[in-house]
């Protein structure tokens, strides 16, 4: 037509008008020929000839072969251009076509004939237009025809739509929402799923690759977004009836992806679903809204993203092209594709690799990358080093919270340029998690913009997230979900609000968009997404302080309690749980009523798994299972069958959706944990010793010395010496720091030793714990810059002096010695630490004292010493190492690694529990096996560090004196340690003025003349016990590192035995007949007539003689303990009244003389001699403890009231 007017218009001004009629005529001619020749409108009638209701004629007449038959005749008889006027032209039989349509008066025979006309060549300028009109009459369905005649058309609609969707994707999408809404009907189900079949069958738009174009603006299939909508709208309609196109939706977003922009505000169609009634399929609604990043109000760069964004490129004056791309990026392309760039722009700054932004950037932007230049040299250089300096990588910067990592940046100078442009691309990145990955970026924050919540609810929360206190956080943010869900499932529609602005950024030339879209149930579905994953965290976090290795009771209330938090969020989100629930109520109830057998347990916890598969089963697999098996097959050809395609990509799917739904994962993965466990713990454990460990609590073995713990703080678990010393502190006594291994430990050793993530989170306690006295001390334990000495002692309920083992300078080898002797005034005293642990730690392994003893008197001989103060610090360390070779001799390894060195001296004071001695003494005193004991571990006072330091033990009580109250008394010695007096290993000094004069051998020093404020502090504590605080009189043993006052401290106190005899023997025979051989100190009450003994061997052989048997030794060292249970007297040449043996024999009613100079022992040669008189095993002796007099023979007793 338009060819035919313009050469009209030429024919007035050219020579040969004839000409121009003969060019026209065939174009014309050609026109109606094509027409001819492509259409068959009788061959379509006599197809649907029972369908359609115009006559065959009248179509033939009007646009058939009578019609184009006529136009040609007609067309030959033409002599003139303007006769031409009555001939159509081809866009006019176009048009004639298609104004036909409205003669149809069916809409089957309206479908069918747009279908014809599509099919015609000549029609294809129309197209847009046919579909339109096709879309019309689709409108129309449901108004005109049955079910019946709409599920006939179906195949023939959906073959005709399938053709042209690649071409005419949005008007085919419009078809497909026209006829969904028009058909989509719960009272015709079998058309209605036969229709939503079809839609899906039809195929979903990906969003194909998001280009970047050279104007900075994305480039993404807009039809994706529109096929999204389209299936939300027709789910909408009724999303129980639909749930299998809800399932194919979230099938294919999983399967192929989805890019939303903020300038798309897919907000109003996420709000039209939240109205709709979701409530029956809540479940698969909340597995497909979570795939959608719309949940937030600000659309475009807003607020702190915009000013953040803005920050980071003014920082260098926008001459970093790369932060000005991410400035753009951020103001007018705003969508979730950002956080990857962001991600790998950091990426980029730590190894300068162009190829990680690949496709994320535009071409200039990768050329500006690929030529570093000094901006991004000083950047990569600055993040290596922050990373470095922080032992972090990029991927775990940005896989905390912006709360965890900020305090690294708390010390950045804004002119530390790399630096700042780091933090505020985090801060961006974790700001653009919260807005489209509902990651919180501050939860309180965030709920702080809602009335749903008020100020007291908001601090509540805040003050248990700022105290880890993950319980009270879960709880609070569940219950709010459950609220939030009522205002999502209110049937109640709720009206959107929304202030949006259009506009052009001028420095870009990019259109863009910004502003707010507010909807109630958005709002609150936006919450409980960040609120549930908040909570998973904080739930991952509360399951990672179980050892879930092992299980025990306390273990088993502690999962109780969060499966009662899984069991409030499965409710939450919709789930039926009512088997979880009888299952977790019959766990429950076993705690209450009866302990359960561990096969019990599995059986419980297996039925909770059984539970959780169920949920998953109908939530999940039944749900989507369907959809999976009509996927099309996109494998490799040939590699795999389509079935094994379609099984991996549902595995695949599953898994994903599984990771992302609330707590289920979770929930299996924790269950699964602890099936696995009690299964392990049946193979590793006897029968008899499950008991111990479901019975075992972990929390029960450590106590700090300087905390109080009202559960915690009893004697049975402390140990008598920790408990007293734990309420010294209160008393606000030198206590020197500590903690407590309690008798938990002892109890439980044999499961601990038998599990190896047991002994693990023991070791781990161990550290945690010296760790604690580190931080009290300000030393650290192995480091020989400022070493952490410990002492190791045993503590039993039920006390047992020198029955057990004691460690002393633990935390010593070689290097720390080394260092340690290089210090200021230790020169000496690191070497005689040492020597003393080399040598506890040989007698630990079976060494005789004997052997270490005659080290030390070959030294004294060859220096020509008589004290071994008065080697040097050079000789003490040659000592040392021959001490090691008496180690090696015997084949025991000294631990040089100092946490095994501590474990090793733990577990020897726990065997120690188990010794002959031990047993022994237990039998003896009538104590039970079964009370075990407590480790206790403190800081090393050092009473060798000088010859103004000491050690001592300190009675309250005196027999000889006759004055009420307290009377100081006892025994110290300087420049030892406190091993040294309680063990009875050195002669010992007074501790008062009147106690020195009453001794009988010559002793110039005593504690209160010579160390008088170590005394008087003595004395004022032991009045504040006896007088202030009604104690009984009192033991106490003491370490002082010089002598001041504030260098004493006390390191045991327990009640002082005191024995009240109603009679007691004395001679009957006048001083001057009795033969005095020397002096000591008297133990006990009266006299005794006896033979000595010096040797096991002698005891055997002289006790059936039925006389006495009085032990004589040098020492009272605590292997010899158990020769005195067979004794009657003891006899010592060193050691007081305070040391082990001496007080063991008070409460034996043994008779004994300690502390006797003159008296010298010979055990090699089994004599022993005192002055001039040379003794031996069978001789008779006499002692006196009164007077501590021991005298040669025999003498006439009587007997005296007490």
């Amino acid at each position: 037509g338009q060819c035919y007017s313009t050469l009209k218009l030429l024919s007035t001004r050219i020579s040969h008008p004839e000409r121009l009629l003969v060019l026209l005529k065939s174009i014309y001619q050609s026109s109606l020929e094509l027409w001819k020749s492509s259409s068959s409108i009788e061959e379509w009638y006599d197809k649907y000839a029972d369908l359609i209701t115009l006559s065959r004629s009248y179509l033939s007449r009007t646009i058939g072969t009578r019609f184009y038959n006529q136009q040609l005749n007609q067309l030959g008889k033409i002599k003139s251009i303007e006769e031409l006027n009555e001939i159509p032209s081809f866009t006019e039989i176009a048009v004639r076509h298609r104004d036909l349509l409205a003669q149809f008066p069916s809409i089957q025979e309206k479908i069918h004939y747009i279908f014809y006309l599509l099919s015609l060549p000549p029609m294809s300028g129309l197209i847009d237009h046919l579909l339109w009109d096709f879309n019309r009459i689709l409108g129309q369905l449901r108004e005109t025809l049955s079910a019946k005649e709409i599920n006939a058309l179906l195949d023939s609609v959906f073959e005709f739509l399938a053709e042209y969707k690649d071409v005419h994707t949005s008007i085919v999408l419009d078809c497909v929402l026209t006829i969904g809404k028009a058909v989509l009907d719960p009272e015709e189900p079998e058309l209605g799923k036969r229709l939503i079949r079809k839609i899906i069958d039809l195929g979903f738009i990906p969003p194909g690759k998001i280009k970047i174009n050279r104007d900075w603006q994305i480039i993404a299939n807009k039809n994706h977004i529109k096929n999204i909508r389209v299936w939300l709208q027709l789910i909408s309609i009724d999303p129980a009836f639909c749930k299998d196109l809800l399932a194919a939706l979230t099938i294919s977003i999983i399967r192929q992806g989805i890019f939303v922009s903020d300038t798309d505000l897919f907000q109003k169609d996420v709000s039209a679903f939240l109205n709709s009634n979701i409530k029956p399929i809540y479940v698969q609604a909340k597995h497909l809204l979570r795939l959608l990043p719309v949940f937030y109000n600000e659309i475009g760069a807003e607020g702190e993203i915009r000013d953040l964004s803005t920050e980071i490129d003014e920082l260098c004056y926008r001459k970093d092209l790369l932060m000005h791309f991410v400035r753009k990026q951020v103001h007018t392309e705003s969508n979730n594709t950002q956080i990857q760039l962001l991600q790998e722009i950091l990426n980029y700054w730590v190894d300068l690799d162009p190829n990680h932004l690949k496709g994320l950037a535009p071409e200039d932007i990768e050329e500006y990358i690929s030529h570093p230049d000094e901006l991004n040299q000083k950047q990569h250089q600055a993040v290596n080093k922050f990373l470095s300096d922080h032992n972090l990588d990029a991927q775990n910067l940005l896989n905390q919270s912006w709360q965890s990592i900020a305090p690294l940046f708390k010390s950045i100078k804004n002119e530390d340029i790399p630096l700042k442009k780091l933090e505020l691309l985090c801060r961006i990145y974790y700001l653009l998690l919260d807005k489209y990955q509902l990651d919180p970026y501050d939860i309180t924050k965030f709920l702080s913009r809602y009335n749903w919540f008020d100020q007291k609810e908001q601090l509540r929360l805040k003050q248990s997230l700022a105290r880890n206190d993950y319980d009270s956080s879960i709880h609070q943010m569940l219950n709010y979900i459950g609220r939030l869900n009522k205002i999502v499932l209110d049937p109640k529609p709720t009206q959107p609000w929304e202030n949006i602005y259009y506009k052009r950024h001028i420095a870009a030339g990019i259109p863009s968009m910004y502003g707010q879209y507010r909807e109630p149930k958005l709002e609150a579905m936006g919450i409980i997404f960040r609120l549930e994953n908040l909570v998973e965290r904080l739930i991952e976090k509360d399951i990672k302080q179980l050892n879930l290795e092992y299980l025990t009771a306390k273990t088993l209330k502690r999962i109780i309690h969060i499966l009662e938090l899984y069991e409030l969020g499965l409710i939450y989100e919709g789930y039926s749980v009512s088997a979880f629930s009888n299952a977790l109520e019959m766990l429950k109830s076993s705690q209450r009523v009866v302990r359960l057998s561990l096969d019990q347990y599995l059986d419980l916890f297996k039925q909770i798994k059984d539970s959780i598969t169920d949920l998953i089963n109908e939530h999940f697999y039944r749900f989507y299972e369907q959809e999976l098996s009509h996927l099309p097959a996109k494998g490799i050809p040939g590699k795999y069958k389509k079935q094994t395609i379609q099984q991996m990509f549902a595995e695949e799917f599953f898994r994903k959706l599984l990771g992302s739904s609330f707590l289920v994962q979770s929930m299996d993965n924790f269950i699964s944990q602890i099936i696995t466990s009690l299964n392990s713990m049946k193979t590793i454990f006897a029968p008899e010793d499950l008991i111990k460990v479901m019975s075992y609590d972990p929390d029960l073995l450590f106590v700090p010395l300087h905390t109080n713990n009202r559960r915690l703080d009893n004697q049975v678990l402390l140990g008598a010496k920790a408990y007293f010393l734990k309420k010294m502190i209160q008393y606000e006594f030198p206590i020197p720091a500590g903690i407590v291994i309690t008798t938990e430990l002892f109890r439980a050793r044999n499961i601990i030793n038998a599990h190896p993530e047991i002994e693990k989170e023991l070791d781990e306690k161990i550290r945690f714990n010296v760790n604690r006295i580190e931080n009290y001390t300000g030393l650290v334990y192995g480091n020989p810059e400022a070493p952490l000495l410990l002492s190791v002692r045993s503590g039993a309920p039920m006390s047992l002096p020198g029955a057990m083992s004691t460690f002393l300078n633990i935390g010593m080898n070689d290097e720390i010695t080394l260092k340690l002797s290089t210090m200021p005034n230790f020169g000496w005293t690191a070497w005689d630490c040492y020597r003393r642990l080399l040598q506890s730690w040989g007698m630990a392994y079976g060494i005789d004292r004997d052997e270490f003893d005659a080290v030390m008197i070959s030294y004294k001989r060859r220096y020509k010493v008589q004290l071994k103060t008065q080697f040097t610090p050079e000789q003490m360390r040659d000592m040392c190492t021959s001490y090691k070779k008496v180690l090696a001799r015997h084949k025991v390894s000294f631990e040089q690694d100092v946490f095994l060195q501590l474990k090793q001296a733990i577990n020897h004071v726990l065997d120690s529990w188990n010794t002959d001695r031990a047993r022994l003494y237990r039998q003896k005193l009538q104590i039970a096996d079964d009370w075990g004991t407590a480790v206790l571990i403190q800081k090393m006072i050092l009473g060798n560090i000088s010859l103004d330091s000491g050690t001592g033990v300190a009675f309250t009580y005196a027999d000889w004196s006759k004055e009420p109250g307290i009377t100081l008394n006892g025994d110290f010695t300087l420049c030892s340690q406190g091993e040294d007096v309680v063990a009875g290993l050195v002669y010992t000094l007074p501790i008062s003025e009147q106690q020195r004069k009453l001794s009988k051998s010559p002793v110039q020093v005593s504690l209160e003349k010579d160390f008088p404020d170590i005394y008087a502090r003595l004395l004022s504590l032991a009045r504040q016990l006896v007088e202030e605080r009604g104690y009984p009189h009192q033991e106490i043993e003491f370490t002082f590192e010089g002598p001041r006052k504030e260098q004493l401290y006390i390191l045991q106190t327990r009640n002082q035995l005191i024995t009240k005899v109603k009679q007691y023997t004395i001679f009957s025979v006048p001083k001057r007949e009795l033969k005095l051989l020397g002096n000591g100190i008297g133990v006990g009450k009266g006299v005794l007539n006896g033979i000595i003994v010096i040797s096991r061997q002698d005891i055997d052989e002289l006790k059936d003689m039925n006389l006495p048997l009085i032990l004589v030794k040098p020492d009272t060292v605590p292997e010899d303990m158990e020769l005195l249970f067979d004794c009657q007297g003891l006899l010592t040449s060193r050691g007081g009244v305070t040391s082990h043996a001496a007080v063991t024999a008070i409460r034996l009613g043994i008779i004994g003389v300690v502390n006797c100079r003159q008296l010298k022992v010979i055990e090699e040669d089994n004599i022993c001699r005192i002055g001039d008189y040379i003794l031996r095993p069978g001789d008779k002796i006499a002692i006196d403890a009164s007077s501590g007099s021991i005298y040669l023979g025999h003498y006439p007793v009587e007997t005296i009231p007490g």
